[in-house]
């Protein structure tokens, strides 16, 4: 019997495209970093379970969140968020034509170091149009609470720090002390 997290897992993400080859790049660093795809490479992946979080994903299908290089590696994931599987996985990787894109077609190719299922963790941080407007991107992921905890370590302009700030003191909860 196969894992159905795995299953899941190289059933979704096994061809997928993730960019030249030359631009698979850390989702962490202010500045960008080259991820090496000498071996396995390390990503955070989500399911959306609960549909009032994003009606785009009614299909519950795994995708990559974030892409981390050796300087960013974790071990597990600090600080789940309610509504969304989350999954730190390491995935071989391939180049033809120079494209990058995930090999994982047979189940030893799925690491799974850490899961946690979407009855996990406290609510999502509220997001708001503002904060997509600042950080330039429509990502419906930035309420998981790694991300949030990711962005605040990492050098932001001082009103987009201040946006994240405010937005977790009106979150219902925080993992946060």
């Amino acid at each position: 019997m196969t894992d159905p997290v795995i299953w899941g897992l190289r059933r979704d993400l096994h061809s997928e495209t993730l960019g030249q080859e030359d631009s698979l790049l850390c989702d962490y660093h202010d500045s960008p970093a080259s991820v090496s795809i000498d071996g396995p490479v390390l990503f955070e992946c989500i399911r959306i379970i609960d549909p009032e979080l994003d009606g785009y994903h009614e299909d519950e299908e795994w995708e990559i969140d974030v892409v981390r290089c050796s300087d960013c590696a974790i071990t597990s994931i600090e600080e789940p968020t309610y509504g969304y599987e989350e999954a730190l996985v390491q995935l071989s990787v391939a180049v033809s034509d120079d494209v990058v894109s995930i090999t994982a077609p047979e189940q030893n190719d799925v690491t799974v170091l850490e899961f946690s299922s979407a009855a996990d963790g406290c609510r999502p941080m509220i997001v708001d149009e503002q904060l997509y407007e600042e950080i330039g991107t429509d990502d419906h992921s930035l309420g998981r609470w790694s991300r949030v905890s990711e962005l605040l370590g990492m050098d932001l302009s001082e009103p987009l720090q201040e946006r994240i700030e405010s937005l977790i003191e009106q979150s219902p909860e925080t993992p946060f002390e």
